[in-house]
């Protein structure tokens, strides 16, 4: 049987500046090649008019066109992408449009016979359209806000989700919960699989460390990893510690793209958690399993999600989490066997789930050990590149 070559088409994936984007995929990637599978990925970025390169957050897509990461082959494209949430209606059009004669010089080179899209938009879109226009089959990866969020923007995003949603070959959601939702857009019966992302087991691993703070200080140390923006609870979070100074010593690490700058730096200094709450930026995936090891809790109050990958990498690494009872992530956590459950937005039903955790060292322990278990057990890389490979085989079939 020939390989199965196959294009991977996302909008995230780690480039310079940003090492954390889409992160998951390259795992994934790298798995694949383990079981024989030979990805390309198409990683297009905006091509940004003069006129907006003063604006810091798109001097990040000055980026290179070409890279080799691990061994596999990463090209980036640019697109057309205007900024303002209106212009998400046309960017997988653009997307299209703009990359379509340079994706089809890579399938002469490659001859790659199925495209693998991530997120409905661009990529997804992008993908159908790419898809006809090379005669090859598309599967389009759904994570969360691509369906929790992105549909109900206007009744243009609504549309295009279903049509995407009933245009591709096949759909791979990452939780049940998102199976469901998706189902329920696209109005009709669709070929849609649950296929749960994986973790990284030998790097996000228990590695018993302490964090300076705690030796110094005697700090309890608290990791939030995500955007911070207000719909990953990062703000809940953080009015929570300001419950809790009183009764235990704590410091909160935050670590992700800083989307909401002026906010963070108002609620820091309303609740005067200067030196108590501290912003470490983005940092390579190796760091945050260092900084996770180095953590007594982890917290992700979101309000939506699919399966989020760094509470699955905490829960690797023998940590205890919380997080709210939304989206994907019952599916991995069982509320007071291998993490906590709380509802989103409800900031002293969050302070008090963190002073139990940390207030009671053998609870800690015990669902920091089989929350390890959940994850090796159920969510490696090699089961969710075993199950991709067997989907990619039947559409090829």
């Amino acid at each position: 049987m020939n390989p199965v070559k196959v294009l991977v088409l996302s909008h995230m994936y780690p480039r310079k500046g940003y090492p954390a984007s889409g992160i998951f995929i390259h795992q994934q990637l790298k798995a694949l090649k383990m079981v024989g599978i030979e990805p390309i990925v198409c990683n297009p970025l905006p091509l940004i008019p003069k006129f907006f390169k003063f604006a810091k957050k798109f001097t990040s897509y000055d980026d290179l066109s070409y890279s080799v990461i691990d061994g596999i082959e990463v090209f980036r494209p640019r697109y057309l992408h205007l900024p303002g949430a209106w212009f998400s209606s046309y960017a997988g059009y653009s997307c299209f449009f703009y990359t379509k004669k340079f994706i089809a010089s890579l399938k002469k080179k490659y001859n790659f016979n199925l495209i693998h899209a991530h997120v409905v938009s661009p990529g997804g879109l992008c993908g159908i359209k790419l898809g006809k226009y090379l005669g090859i089959p598309v599967i389009v990866n759904i994570i969360g806000s691509d369906i929790n969020i992105f549909p109900f923007k206007n009744h243009k995003t609504y549309k295009m989700t279903q049509n995407v949603l009933n245009s591709a070959n096949a759909v791979i959601s990452v939780s049940r919960d998102l199976k469901k939702k998706a189902k329920k857009i696209a109005g009709k019966e669709i070929n849609i699989k649950v296929i749960h992302n994986g973790v990284d087991t030998q790097l996000f691993k228990p590695q018993n460390k302490q964090s300076q703070y705690s030796l110094n200080n005697g700090n309890k140390v608290i990791l939030f990893v995500g955007r911070i923006e207000k719909n990953k609870g990062v703000f809940d979070l953080i009015k929570a510690i300001s419950l809790l100074r009183n009764k235990k010593k704590i410091i909160l690490f935050l670590i992700g793209e800083l989307r909401e700058k002026d906010n963070l730096q108002k609620y820091i200094k309303m609740y005067s958690l200067e030196g108590k709450v501290i912003y470490l930026g983005t940092v390579p995936h190796k760091k945050v399993a260092e900084f996770m090891n180095n953590s007594d809790l982890f917290v992700l109050p979101s309000y939506n999600e699919g399966v989020p990958n760094v509470i699955l990498e905490a829960m690797s690494c023998g940590k205890p989490v919380i997080s709210t009872n939304v989206g994907g992530i019952p599916e991995v956590i069982s509320h007071g066997i291998n993490g906590l459950l709380i509802e989103p937005r409800n900031i002293e039903q969050l302070a008090d789930s963190i002073l139990k955790v940390l207030c009671d060292k053998s609870l800690a322990r015990k669902m920091g050990e089989r929350a390890r278990l959940t994850v090796c057990n159920k969510f490696s890389w090699e089961q969710n590149a075993k199950k991709n490979l067997e989907l990619y085989n039947n559409l090829l079939a």
